[in-house]
């Protein structure tokens, strides 16, 4: 995006430092007099492509700009689906986690009932289950 807005710069000031050649008239004050010749043909030429230039130039400013647009519009938009796909995986991946947490303790409890069980049959009666009174 940097270089994008480097070039529209470039071509903006390029743009607005040439004088509008449409403001030439056709005819030339070169001379001390201050008499108007007109433009001999190679003068009318030139300014003609030099107008024809100017006008190509402020044209491809104005795509630049609208391609900048565009771009910016893409790029916010997809900065919005990544802000919601961040907050999605969040989400998961809190969900994972106290999905892990719920399996960790239910593995210590039937690791201790285990050893419970095992005491009990070796004759230790302290660690022996309690029947339920009815």
């Amino acid at each position: 995006m940097m270089i994008q807005q480097i070039f529209t710069i470039a071509a903006l000031s390029v743009a607005v430092a040439t004088p509008p050649l449409a403001a030439q008239d056709k005819t030339n004050s070169g001379d001390d007099t201050g008499a108007e010749t007109p433009l001999t043909p190679e003068q009318e030429a030139r300014r003609q492509a030099n107008e024809q230039q100017a006008q190509m130039a402020r044209e491809q400013v104005r795509r630049n700009v609208e391609g900048e647009a565009q771009y910016n519009a893409e790029l916010a938009e997809q900065s919005d689906e990544l802000i919601d796909r961040a907050g999605s995986l969040a989400e998961y991946d809190a969900a994972v986690k106290a999905y892990e947490k719920a399996r960790a303790d239910y593995e210590a409890a039937v690791k201790q009932w285990q050893a419970d069980v095992a005491a009990c049959e070796a004759g230790d009666r302290s660690r022996c289950a309690q029947p339920e009174a009815e």
